[in-house]
């Protein structure tokens, strides 16, 4: 029987705020029970993934620079197989995300993208700011306003920083959840990040402890 060859792409510590240690635990066990099944499993860091030219039929990763993306798309479009897909990737940033969720209808708080040099015109607060090219990498990348001057002094300091576009997004009272899910299988789990410590910057804390309020976990599932 033919060992299966699999290229493993580790994430960028800088895309792991707060989270390193974390992240690259779940990305080291999918490694072992690889290899624990008999496959041949090669692990780049992203970095190295795109110097050193790396090809595969079958890559698994955690990437989120864009220059390793890129070259995930170009191995994807040639036939290899990879887990997560780069256009996947590309659809969870802000802008895209949120322009996917309004096209589709899917339920999600009241939401507006506008660029950076521009005057936020909306009457919607308390609401939230994210950088809507990337990923948050800092904790500045997603802030709290509940006015128009703290938007303003939001987007000025985006512009500051040469981020060009901002996702606004309103605030909703309520419990917290996070949830992971695979579609197709029978993998799905759900759970409050307070009082847990998986924080990244600590803004859960706004809407405070989570009180268990009812909902249905099948129809998250459908959503």
């Amino acid at each position: 029987m033919d060992v299966i060859s699999i290229i493993g792409v580790s994430r960028g510590n800088e895309y792991s705020p707060n989270h390193v240690d974390n992240d690259a635990a779940i990305f080291y066990k999918v490694t072992e029970e690889l290899r624990r099944l008999g496959c041949e499993v090669k692990v780049y860091a992203e970095k190295d993934f795109v110097e050193q030219g790396v090809k595969g039929d079958i890559i698994f990763d955690m990437a989120r620079d864009k220059v390793t993306i890129a070259r995930l798309r170009s191995l994807e479009d040639e036939g290899a197989l990879v887990i997560n897909s780069a256009y996947g990737i590309d659809n969870c940033v802000r802008k895209p995300m949120t322009e996917l969720l309004i096209k589709n209808g899917v339920p999600h708080p009241q939401s507006f993208i506008i660029s950076t040099a521009d005057e936020y015109l909306e009457n919607c607060y308390p609401c939230w700011v994210k950088r809507g090219d990337s990923h948050a990498m800092v904790k500045e990348d997603v802030a709290y306003a509940t006015c128009k001057e703290e938007v303003e002094n939001i987007l000025a300091d985006f512009r500051k920083r040469g981020i060009p576009v901002a996702v606004i997004n309103e605030h909703l009272q309520g419990d917290l959840v996070k949830f992971y899910g695979v579609h197709g299988t029978d993998f799905f789990y759900w759970f409050y990040p307070s009082p847990c410590s998986l924080s990244k910057f600590g803004l859960e804390k706004i809407n405070g402890i989570a009180k268990g309020i009812p909902f249905s976990v099948e129809e998250l599932k459908i959503q």
